[in-house]
């Protein structure tokens, strides 16, 4: 006779589900290919080139120093490294740049942590996708990122410029071209490569967050930046975990100072001030906003106890806690008595005190999203 499974309840009669809803919002994570996944070793690539071709064995020093300087001016067509030689070479660029690729394609090396860490991304529920450029003309960018073992990761969500997308990559249009199909929305949407210009400032342009890998081959500086791929995870979950941030707008100053701070640690915030736009429904978008991001962060002062709004978004908030498990953290700006009705359950809930140091009380925020990033906040 089979044991019929009795479902566990608490004190109050009602079910206990075992499994942990998701607090974390799944992202969509826009991949660059070479230099942000792999490493190319160019030099080693123009050595075997020269060996095959049998040309001036001093020409691969000669090319390497022409494509550092070309990529630290923003250029990547190889046409224009083989460009500086023609009397030299007396052969076909074209041919060349074809050759130079499939020369790169056997000297290129996964970066340390790739694999585990698109692994770990993928498993936490994350969408992966490449986004790169063509080889030339001729050339087959596919076969070569196949020869990684990484498009297993991301399936059929591999988009190259010129080859399955119309635009080349580091244009607007590119990346506008990806999202539509993907069909996502770009708030979603994370973009993560090694080149300031053709990365990084597109999907800022059409208001997606962005990472930049930092690679000593090529200079920029980006807000939110990661030195290896090892360090990517921990700014991914900032992203992951939205903050709504309901404040007394005379408390701005404050909270600019606040979410400048969150930024840094690679915390997507949600403010009135940036998102409500002409045409907008306040109430609607503001409820929308608070539905959706997984932590609730109020600033208690005395200008906030005596908004309405805050008091409205509070009530929202608790309504959601209790059947959401949404996360709800306060930040004391001033030292004050937390007296309107509306307020009192705040009383039970630890907040981040920012009353005498303000650099205390990011450390602890900090501390409890990171409690909150590896399930150990009760």
């Amino acid at each position: 006779m089979r044991k019929r499974k009795v479902a566990k309840r608490n004190a109050t009669g009602k079910k206990v589900s075992k499994k942990r809803k998701r607090r974390i919002q799944a992202l969509i994570l826009l991949f660059d290919f070479d230099g942000t996944l792999v490493d190319q070793n160019k030099p080693k690539a123009y050595e075997k080139l020269v060996k095959h071709l049998k040309l001036e064995p001093g020409l691969a020093k000669k090319f390497s120093q022409a494509d550092k300087e070309l990529c630290e001016k923003g250029v990547y067509d190889r046409g224009f490294v083989f460009g500086r030689y023609p009397n030299s070479l007396n052969l076909d660029i074209e041919m060349l740049c074809q050759r130079f690729w499939m020369e790169v394609r056997s000297t290129q090396r996964k970066k340390p942590d790739c694999i585990k860490t698109l692994a770990r991304l993928k498993a936490q529920g994350h969408t992966l996708v490449c986004v790169t450029d063509n080889d030339g003309p001729e050339s087959n960018k596919l076969e070569r990122i196949k020869a990684t073992k990484l498009s297993k990761y991301f399936g059929n969500k591999i988009f190259i410029g010129k080859e399955n997308v119309p635009f080349r990559k580091g244009t607007r249009e590119y990346i506008m071209w990806v999202l539509n199909k993907l069909k996502v929305n770009r708030r979603q949407c994370v973009m993560i490569g090694d080149k300031v210009d053709v990365d990084l400032v597109p999907a800022r342009a059409v208001g997606m967050s962005s990472i930049l890998v930092k690679n000593p081959e090529y200079k920029g500086k980006w807000p939110l930046k990661v030195k290896n791929l090892f360090e990517l995870e921990e700014k991914i979950k900032g992203l992951a975990w939205g903050v709504f941030i309901s404040y007394s707008h005379h408390d701005k100053v404050f909270v600019k100072k606040l979410e400048l701070h969150l930024k840094k640690f690679g915390v997507k915030t949600w403010r009135d001030d940036r998102y409500l736009h002409p045409g907008k429904t306040i109430q609607t978008t503001i409820t929308d906003a608070i539905k959706s991001l997984p932590i609730f962060l109020i600033v208690i002062s005395r200008n906030s106890m005596k908004s309405q709004w805050v008091r409205e978004e509070l009530r929202q908030a608790l309504s959601k806690r209790a059947k959401e498990r949404k996360i709800i953290l306060p930040v004391v700006a001033e030292d004050v008595p937390i007296s309107p009705p509306e307020f009192y359950v705040l009383h039970d809930i630890k907040y981040a005190d920012f009353r005498s140091d303000f650099g205390k009380g990011i450390a602890n925020l900090r501390k409890a999203l990171g409690m909150l990033q590896d399930g150990s906040f009760k």
